[in-house]
């Protein structure tokens, strides 16, 4: 089933990103992160050829994309979805089906474990 991207929710992920915000990238931007992750390698965009397409320091993206250690600003998501040629919101889509799954399995996987219990 297809999931409605609706502008009320499209803003909440928008004022969401564009927050500077301090300490690792939680959930949802883990999945941005590797929504443009998997895009960089499938393309085989090195840290330095995405640095001089999207204006992003490697360092900034090593730690962003590659460790996950901070949320991507909602500039850095624009600049690095043209870099890779992506629409920012097809990645936010993508990546917010990814997390529903990652949490559907791990609540899946609680309750197969307490049923065993």
């Amino acid at each position: 089933m297809s999931r409605r991207f609706t502008t009320q929710r499209f803003n909440l992920i928008v004022r969401f990103m564009a927050k500077k915000s301090s300490g690792p990238a939680n959930l949802f931007a883990q999945h941005v992160n590797l929504q443009l992750q998997m895009s960089a390698r499938s393309q085989q965009f090195t840290l330095v050829e995405l640095q001089e397409a999207s204006g992003v320091s490697k360092s900034r993206l090593g730690a962003v994309i590659n460790q996950n250690k901070a949320p991507l600003t909602l500039n850095e998501l624009s600049v690095i979805c043209d870099a890779l040629n992506l629409d920012p919101a097809d990645v936010v889509r993508r990546a917010e089906i990814s997390m529903h799954e990652e949490l559907r399995d791990e609540r899946r996987i609680k309750s197969q474990r307490a049923a065993a219990a």
